[in-house]
Order: structure tokens, then C-alpha cells, then sequence
């Protein structure tokens, strides 16, 4: 069975679709104050462009719990 077909068995996502989501989770957390990170310190390219993409309501999200939704 190829991997896809696992996953779609398990009803899970790909390793690369869980770490995008994770990536934008923290820099959601980074923009709104959540985590203490400086804007100065670098953070993973990959997710420049998936950030950029995201809908203005995501952004102006108030919670983590709603963003990840």
C-alpha cells in the first residue's frame, strides 16, 4: 500500500501538511504575542508564502483555538 493510500485509509494528513500547520500555528502565535519570540529572529522560510495566502479573517483571528480551526 503507497503511503497516500495509508494515510487516506488512517484518515491522517501528510508529514508535509502537518508541518505546514504547524509552522503557521507559530508564527500566528509570534504575530499575536502569544509566544515570546523577537520578529528579528529567524523563522522557517517554507511558510512565507502560505501565510501570505491566508484569508484576512484567519490573521484577525483572536485565539489560537480559532485560528487552528
Amino acid at each position: 500500500m503507497s503511503y497516500e493510500e495509508r494515510l487516506q485509509r488512517l484518515g491522517l494528513t501528510s508529514l508535509e501538511t502537518r508541518r505546514l500547520r504547524g509552522d503557521l500555528i507559530e508564527v500566528f502565535k509570534i504575530f499575536k504575542g502569544f509566544d515570546n519570540i523577537k520578529y528579528t529572529q529567524f523563522f522557517a522560510v517554507r511558510v512565507i508564502e502560505e501565510w501570505n495566502s491566508l484569508l484576512v479573517e484567519l490573521i484577525n483571528c483572536n485565539t489560537i483555538e480559532s485560528f487552528k480551526k
